[in-house]
């Protein structure tokens, strides 16, 4: 089980609470937000939280750790989060963080922070990542993390009835900490 406060640089990365839903609400609901994600934006704030308490549902299953990002004055700037696939020893990052603060690295300080913790913590032997192949400013995250890109699916993600092609990458424990 991972602890449920993490520090980075400049950020706490504190489990995910239902007080976050208007945040959470309010990020996802601006236009074109969730044009590379999988699923639709939240219809409402309530609905918003039913997602996070379904987050919570699974950390408290050890299936998936979904983090608050939270700035130094104390500002809810995204969210970061691990969570198990079926494969032993892999687990997928992700993250998103609200357009106003894009550019300011805050992503990739949180995804260090949390693949850290994969392979200390939670005993992962690989840690996968995709984004939709047009989100050039994930796929420079990543490769700042050190992830290798290893494929592209080209029934990635279903957006508006069509396929959208994501692309796949991974860092191995021995990459990590090598």
């Amino acid at each position: 089980m991972l602890n449920k406060t993490l520090k980075t640089a400049r950020c706490t990365l504190r489990r995910i609470e239902p007080a976050d839903a208007s945040c959470v609400f309010d990020a996802l609901r601006a236009p074109g937000f969730t044009d590379g994600l999988i699923g639709e934006p939240p219809a409402s704030i309530s609905e918003a939280a039913q997602l996070i308490e379904s987050y919570l549902d699974a950390w408290e299953t050890g299936r998936r750790f979904v983090f608050a990002i939270i700035d130094g004055n104390a500002r809810f700037t995204g969210i970061v989060n691990l969570f198990r696939r079926d494969q032993e020893g892999l687990w997928s990052v992700g993250f998103w963080i609200v357009r106003e603060r894009w550019g300011e690295g805050l992503a990739g300080e949180a995804a260090r922070t949390v693949i850290d913790a994969a392979f200390r913590e939670l005993n992962a032997n690989v840690v996968h990542a995709a984004h939709v192949h047009w989100n050039d400013q994930s796929r420079r995250v990543l490769i700042k993390l050190g992830m290798k890109f290893v494929f592209r699916r080209e029934q990635g993600i279903l957006k508006n009835g069509e396929w959208v092609p994501n692309l796949h990458y991974e860092i191995s424990r021995a990459e990590w900490d090598g």
